[in-house]
């Protein structure tokens, strides 16, 4: 640590005369040129201790300060009982600071950083110098030292300061980078080449954060850029970025501006995270979300078309049991109106049936029983009965016909029965729409991913449905 006020010490020092002894050894003054003597007695910052043959033979005020040692103990110290007050790993550097014959510059680099246990055995951080000193051809040295123990202390603590940013930067799982006010990189963490896929010896310094950035979004973080240098504080704003493979993500980068010493604008330091995954968990929660609002617009308008379809057999069901009741009914008309009844009823059960699946399938609850069975049976089947309700509502003009594929298996694993309510909605709604033509029920197989499906339709003459349906 270079010390200016060390400068009057900085050129060679020669003494001449000697050094007159009292009687008890104690506080001997040697005679140095006066100028010298006066700039040494009168140093406040600098402690100075004079060793000759190996003993203290001056010392000023400032060197009893520093030392904390009593002046009448420190007259009587030797060179070695001075060493033991150092730190055993700071001693031998010190001693051979003793061993130089030639005066020399107390320049920084002679400068020497040792640490002084003082006489209340605290220790202090000193910065000494030694140089030789020559009386009468008796050679002596001369120590200069100063205390650093605060300086060091704030060196410390700015080192553990240092350490704790830099483990933060180190293990932060966000990208943290310094660029100029102009956008160009200064400073990347090293996270920050993982995220972007780059090796840690990329030459990033220079290179604007801007070509980083996809373009439709460059002019974006220009313009972010322009708004932090005018002193606006912090911005936040959702990017794509480029990788270097070519690849994009997304990204949330926090930017703060950084003022100098002045206040002014000197850089900017910026936390850039990657929020692609939750950029996929938005994507899929909005598609949740629609596909609810979805299923509760097609339940709604399910009940309330199951409202309709529930009155019709009900009243008819209700309407025929009244007529059952006339005591003039002859037998034919009796088993027709059972008939009628029995027909309404079962198609009561299914719509029953159907509420009761919405209710299972809400709950997760619909059970699926896996077996194999003949396509072409279950298909005749279901088209037996619809005939016949054909025939009931006097619908002749209808051709209800099967189509199957030449790809269309024989067999098939699934839910017969699930299969048949399906077949049975759909034609269904095709006989109550379809007043002459045909209803033709189809299979064939289609093959999606790699993956092979069997496809089941129903295509009639009739009105047809809307597409949204």
């Amino acid at each position: 640590m270079p010390f200016r006020t060390l400068s009057f010490f900085s050129r060679k020092i020669r003494t001449t005369g000697y050094l007159p002894k009292e009687a008890d050894g104690i506080k001997t003054k040697p005679v140095l040129t006066e100028d010298l003597f006066l700039c040494i007695e009168h140093q406040t910052l600098f402690g100075t201790i004079v060793f000759v043959s190996g003993k203290v033979a001056y010392f000023n005020k400032t060197a009893a300060a520093l030392t904390k040692l009593d002046t009448d103990v420190l007259s009587l110290y030797k060179l070695q009982d001075f060493a033991v007050r150092i730190h055993i790993e700071d001693r031998d550097r010190f001693l051979k600071q003793f061993d130089n014959s030639e005066p020399a510059e107390a320049t920084d680099d002679k400068l020497t950083e040792i640490r002084f246990y003082d006489g209340n055995g605290i220790c202090r951080y000193w910065n000494v110098f030694v140089n030789p000193l020559y009386f009468g051809g008796n050679q002596g040295h001369m120590l200069i030292f100063t205390d650093i123990s605060s300086y060091k202390e704030t060196e410390n603590a700015l080192k553990v300061s240092e350490e704790k940013y830099r483990r933060l930067l180190q293990t932060s799982p966000d990208a943290i980078v310094v660029s100029d006010k102009e956008g160009r990189l200064l400073f990347v963490s090293d996270k920050t080449f993982s995220l972007f896929g780059y090796e840690p010896d990329f030459p990033y310094q220079g290179i604007p954060l801007y070509e980083f950035v996809t373009p439709e979004h460059k002019n974006a973080v220009k313009t972010a850029l322009q708004e932090l240098k005018k002193g606006t504080g912090t911005y936040k704003e959702e990017y794509t970025l480029l990788r270097k493979d070519g690849s994009v993500f997304f990204a949330e980068i926090n930017s703060a501006i950084l003022n100098g010493c002045n206040g002014e604008a000197n850089g900017i330091i910026s936390v850039i995270r990657d929020i692609t995954q939750r950029k996929i968990i938005e994507k899929e929660l909005i598609r949740s979300k629609n596909k609810a609002e979805e299923a509760d617009r097609l339940k709604t308008a399910f009940l309330s078309n199951m409202s309709h379809e529930i009155r019709t057999p009900m009243n008819a069901i209700v309407g025929f049991a009244e007529l059952l009741t006339d005591p003039d009914l002859t037998e034919d008309k009796k088993l027709e109106y059972i008939g009628i009844i029995k027909s309404h009823g079962d198609s009561l059960l299914h719509l029953i049936d159907d509420i009761l699946d919405l209710a299972k399938i809400e709950a997760g609850q619909l059970k699926i029983r896996k077996v194999c069975f003949s396509l072409s049976e279950i298909i005749r089947e279901v088209l037996m009965a619809f005939q016949e309700q054909l025939y009931s509502l006097g619908k002749t003009d209808i051709e209800l016909r099967p189509k199957f594929y030449p790809s269309c298996p024989e067999t098939l694993l699934t839910d017969p029965a699930r299969l048949r309510q399906i077949l049975n909605n759909l034609l269904s709604n095709a006989v109550k729409f379809t007043h002459q033509g045909y209803i033709e029920v189809g299979i064939y197989t289609q093959t999606i991913s790699n993956q092979e499906f069997v496809v089941f339709y129903v295509e009639d003459s009739g009105i047809g449905m809307d597409s949204e349906k």
